[in-house]
This record gives structure tokens, sequence and C-alpha cells, in this order.
């Protein structure tokens, strides 16, 4: 986790999918132990970016963190559906 104030890394965790049962759950734990680390730190949160993670969003929204998107994620998950519509016979 960087800190975009301060232009330092605040928290790195690795997380092995054998710890989580399977790769699917990495990302959520890394999340939850970064945050449990700030938490007992004192450290406070006003947001979060990260990318369109659907396990992320629900836990961030459960615990009541504003979340934003990375735009580079956004950018890229449109260009690939503009292609993918591009492909079409009816737009030419």
């Amino acid at each position: 986790m960087m800190d975009v104030q301060k232009n330092e890394i605040a928290v790195i965790q690795l997380v092995q999918s054998n710890e989580v049962g399977g790769s699917l759950y990495m990302e959520k734990e890394g999340l939850l132990r970064t945050l449990d680390l700030l938490h007992q730190s004192g450290e406070k949160l006003d947001c979060i970016i990260t990318d369109r993670h659907p396990q992320i969003q629900k836990l961030l929204r459960e615990l009541k963190i504003t979340h934003y998107y990375d735009a580079w994620h956004v950018a890229k998950g449109l260009s690939k559906k503009l292609e993918q519509l591009s492909k079409d016979k009816d737009c030419a």
C-alpha cells in the first residue's frame, strides 16, 4: 500500500496462495492484513484506490471505506470492451 500524499510505501504484504485456499483470495487477504496493520499503528485512511476486484469492492463497502478505481484499470477495461464491439459485423 502506498501513501500518495507522502509518496511513500506504507505497507508491503506477501500472501501465498496456499495460505488462503487459492490465488482467488490472495488480494483480499493482503488488503485485510494491511488494514489491520494500519489500524494497529493508529493510521487513518481517507480513501483507497484499487482495481475493480469484486471482493475488494465488497469488503471496502462493508467497512465503509471510500473506494476509488485506478484510472488505468478503468481505461484498460473500457478499451477491451470497445475493441470487442468494433469486431461486430455492424460496426464497420
